[in-house]
């Protein structure tokens, strides 16, 4: 992968109003670019990539209820620009205890780096039980062999985030994670509704050598790890979606106020105005969930059910409230002079991506009855 880094990046921290005002620049820049790599090109001297790096790592440190507004703020814009801000999936590093978090954090903050995940399999989804994408010891390293597929940043990524099934001599509770560079992998894409810029695919890994310090867990557990990673994740996953839908509910006020039928507004329609109060209430609903997770709230749920809760309610919700305002603009809503049918695709793929959300709920529903 190409370096992102131009000559201007600087290493000070940035503040978060200096931020909000680069992202008002590159939208006006940027206009109808759902390109995320373009978008982090374009941002990276304003330090997009280590702005959720905390500072003793050599990031920004914004905090989590920062971050959620600031993947708010691209979800308005696009649900495709999901990866523009920050550092990514590199964030996980953050938790795995090793000695040389900040060197491997550096690349990515300075946006030579950019990094994918790969868990999923065809036959494995959620069910990290049956992965087979597995790694063994080969000499002082590992060796590790599979087929991931149903993942994204495939022709963006520098390197991957890459979870296997590991031998009883690598790991006690079964699995392991490892930091693989793309070119050492085999990747092919595959076409899917939406997002059509996020380069979903497959990879083939055939034997492929790693180095000793490649492995990410080891310290602390791949599972606490993952557990600890999309905590955070899924909330800001959760926050796109919630932009995408406050967005799809100012278009379909203001179709209500302008467009007449009979010599009458849709706002003076008794079922839409119902149907309107319905969904405005469900977004602000998810968002005040949202914000309360953020808030570490004392509660029976761990984190990672929470943020499981918040990412599953509040992409269903995004995704009803869109059906809604498609519906509203009639032939209008279907057809791309809207940006509501792309958005529409695009918020279908979140369903599914980072825990899909029945899979997401079962697990709630476990944890509330136990």
């Amino acid at each position: 992968m190409s370096s992102l880094t131009n000559d201007s990046f600087s290493d000070e921290l940035i503040s978060q109003d200096n931020y909000d005002a680069a992202v008002s620049q590159a939208a006006l820049d940027l206009e109808g670019c759902s390109d995320p790599m373009a978008w982090r090109k374009h941002l990276v001297s304003s330090g997009n990539s280590k702005i959720d790096v905390p500072q003793y790592l050599g990031g920004s440190g914004f905090t989590s209820k920062k971050m959620a507004d600031v993947f708010f703020r691209f979800g308005q814009l696009d649900v495709e620009l999901r990866d523009v801000p920050g550092a990514g999936h590199a964030r996980l590093l953050i938790n795995t205890g090793k000695e040389n978090v900040r060197d491997l954090l550096a690349p990515v903050c300075s946006g030579d780096w950019y990094f994918g995940i790969a868990m999923t399999e065809e036959q494995a989804g959620s069910d990290l039980t049956n992965l087979s994408t597995r790694a063994s010891r080969s000499g002082s390293g590992f060796v590790i062999t599979g087929r991931k597929k149903f993942n994204g940043r495939m022709l963006t990524a520098s390197h991957f985030i890459v979870l296997t099934q590991a031998d009883s001599d690598i790991s006690e509770d079964g699995l392991a994670l490892f930091l693989v560079p793309s070119e050492l992998v085999h990747k092919s894409t595959i076409d899917g509704m939406g997002h059509s810029n996020f380069s979903w695919g497959s990879m083939q890994i055939d034997s492929v050598e790693l180095p000793p310090d490649s492995r990410l867990d080891g310290v602390i557990p791949a599972h606490v790890i993952l557990q600890k990673h999309f905590s955070y994740w899924r909330t800001m996953i959760a926050s796109v979606a919630l932009g995408c839908a406050e967005h799809a509910i100012k278009l379909a006020k203001l179709h209500m106020n302008r467009r007449q039928i009979q010599g009458r507004r849709l706002a003076e329609m008794s079922h839409l105005q119902r149907d309107l109060a319905l969904h405005f209430a469900s977004i602000k609903s998810t968002q005040l969930l949202r914000d309360w997770a953020l808030n570490s709230p004392d509660c029976e749920l761990s984190p990672s059910k929470l943020s499981s809760m918040v990412k599953a309610e509040s992409v269903e919700h995004a995704i009803s409230t869109l059906d809604f305002a498609m519906n509203v603009h009639g032939a209008l809503g279907y057809s791309s002079e809207l940006s509501l049918e792309k958005r529409y695709r695009d918020l279908m793929g979140l369903r599914f991506a980072d825990g899909a959300s029945d899979a997401l709920r079962c697990s709630v529903g476990r944890a509330i009855c136990k």
